[in-house]
């Protein structure tokens, strides 16, 4: 087990967006699945599935902007190409890099695409914009080939490839460092590195997998303006923010007032000691049905009212200080029961003592003491002498 922190920056929209844009706000799309699935659809799931009564906004969807970059998978056939399968292919075609042609590719292939739009006129040939679940954002490609050359530093498919000077690699791995020479050795011996933005998702695929298997707690950040102004406060741009991020929806959840969820099972093993022996029979070989009249009868008893909690199929849901509250109001309850168990027992011992008096009287008034007899004459000489 571990606890770890995951810092990344937000969604970048510049003036003019390049290549690293690109991949930040990829990774930003994958978090924002994640915590949507998590602070949301999976709590909206759980409700549903156990039947339990709440009104819930419906939350943001940026599975097509996955689907832009990822590709989908299609029935009885090939998967279809994202544009990170377009751009590494690109990368890999034994042509001379031209962006151009990559993002005529790119056009071709998702230009009817809901999360994808073609330059407009007055924008720059070799851009493409793309629909974020934040904001869309047009991103410019600029390496050589096409007309009029291009911005080589720019370019997508240059960075994508990564080359090195080719003398660069040799140079490094004989270097006196350790570390530097280690470095570029196993570079080196590793054939599969592929482009940048294969890697790149390969590494976010293993993030956000080993992520969904812990327990998450979600930091969001939101701009109170654009101008970078202190005190100024932009409500039409926050609620913007709390919308598209989720924020909004999973509060949703959460005002819903059912962040304590246990099953029945777990509560009635907590508590077993309140429960009759015949109850505790039934808990563990009842039906679900006899363990929620159970879990019902308990929460009665701790003074609880019907509007403080919600039963399930198998679960109790309720706010979030009925754990601490029921905990203590049992923790009373037993008390009572063991203040009215030990006056049980005084007044049984009590009893028993009084019970015990009159027995030994009433002994005494059925068996009298009997006279005394007269002592024998041998016996009678000895008490004289």
């Amino acid at each position: 087990s571990f606890v770890g922190l995951l810092d990344i920056f937000g969604m970048e929209t510049f003036e003019r967006n390049g290549y690293e844009q690109l991949l930040i706000n990829f990774a930003n799309e994958k978090l924002q699945a994640l915590f949507v699935s998590e602070a949301v659809e999976l709590v909206r799931a759980e409700f549903v599935s156990e039947g339990i009564r709440v009104e819930l906004i419906d939350s943001p969807d940026n599975s097509a902007v996955l689907e832009l970059f990822e590709g989908a998978k299609r029935r009885g056939g090939y998967p279809r190409p994202g544009l990170l399968s377009i751009l590494n292919e690109e990368t890999a075609s034994p042509k001379p890099p031209d962006d151009a042609r990559l993002v005529e590719a790119l056009h071709r292939r998702f230009a009817e695409h809901p999360a994808y739009r073609k330059p407009a006129a007055a924008e720059p040939a070799t851009s493409f914009t793309v629909r974020h679940f934040s904001a869309q954002v047009t991103y410019t490609a600029a390496g050589g080939g096409g007309a009029g050359g291009g911005d080589v530093a720019r370019s997508f498919l240059k960075k994508n490839k990564d080359e090195l000077h080719a003398k660069l690699p040799a140079l490094m791995a004989a270097s006196r460092w350790p570390f530097v020479r280690d470095l570029f050795l196993a570079r080196a011996a590793d054939s599969r590195r592929g482009e940048v933005a294969r890697q790149f998702a390969a590494s976010m695929k293993e993030l956000t997998e080993t992520l969904a298997a812990t327990d998450q707690h979600f930091i969001r950040c939101i701009k109170p303006n654009d101008r970078r102004a202190p005190f100024d406060f932009d409500e039409a741009l926050v609620r913007s923010q709390l919308q598209s991020c989720g924020v909004l929806a999973a509060a949703c959840v959460a005002q819903a007032g059912f962040p304590y969820r246990r099953t029945f099972l777990s509560m009635l093993d907590d508590f077993r000691d309140l429960l009759t022996l015949e109850e505790q029979r039934l808990a563990w070989g009842g039906s679900a049905a006899e363990r929620k009249a159970m879990v019902r009868k308990l929460l009665t008893q701790a003074g609880f009212a019907d509007e403080d909690y919600q039963l399930g199929r198998t679960m109790v849901f309720g706010s979030a200080g009925l754990e601490a509250q029921f905990a203590e109001r049992a923790r009373e309850l037993r008390e009572r029961r063991e203040a009215d168990e030990r006056a049980r027992q005084r007044e049984a011992e009590a009893m028993s003592a009084e019970q015990k008096a009159r027995l030994a009287e009433m002994e005494r008034e059925r068996s009298p003491s009997l006279p005394s007899l007269p002592l024998s004459p041998q016996k009678a000489r000895l008490a004289e002498m």
